[in-house]
């Protein structure tokens, strides 16, 4: 996977997710990755951003009671996706579990992390961070710092 921006700017779109009800210290590297990402908008390293929030868990094994939570579904679909096709993984920050409540039958739920960060080249998913490449971590924080110098990190193997 190459972690290297070679497209036009305007190809790329981010989407910041950020964990409901994060604790303080977490909320302060959310703010600060909000402030990077209006800097590579300002900068005219990416086309766009958006921000979504989501829970700490997503249930998998239902049907989506919402469109917002439908919508939520569909990209972690195409995030795991993208995980098979590069050869990466998106765990530790993105993992799946059974549940096995006392009162009521097994459930799986994908957990996700406090800050996570999804690239799209136009319709495609270019990347998902946190991921590990090669047993290597590979961080927003570093995704990020890509594109404001327009460097690599990680060789790409295809789009998502």
């Amino acid at each position: 996977m190459n972690l290297d921006p070679t497209l036009d700017p305007e190809e790329y779109r981010m989407e910041l997710f950020l964990r409901s009800l994060a604790p303080p210290a977490a909320r302060t590297v959310q703010e600060a990755t909000i402030d990077r990402l209006k800097r590579l908008e300002a900068r005219g390293h990416i086309r766009e951003y958006e921000l979504t929030i989501w829970g700490d868990r997503i249930r998998l094994d239902t049907t989506p009671r919402t469109p917002t939570e439908e919508a939520i579904r569909d990209k972690i679909d195409r995030f795991r996706r993208w995980e098979r096709r590069n050869g990466v993984s998106l765990a530790p920050g993105f993992d799946e579990r059974e549940i096995d409540p006392l009162i009521d039958d097994t459930y799986t739920v994908f957990r996700t992390p406090v800050i996570a960060l999804a690239v799209y080249a136009g319709s495609n998913v270019w990347g998902v961070f946190p991921c590990e490449v090669d047993g290597d971590p590979v961080t927003v924080d570093a995704c990020l710092d890509a594109f404001l110098r327009r460097g690599s990190l990680v060789e790409s193997r295809s789009p998502g």
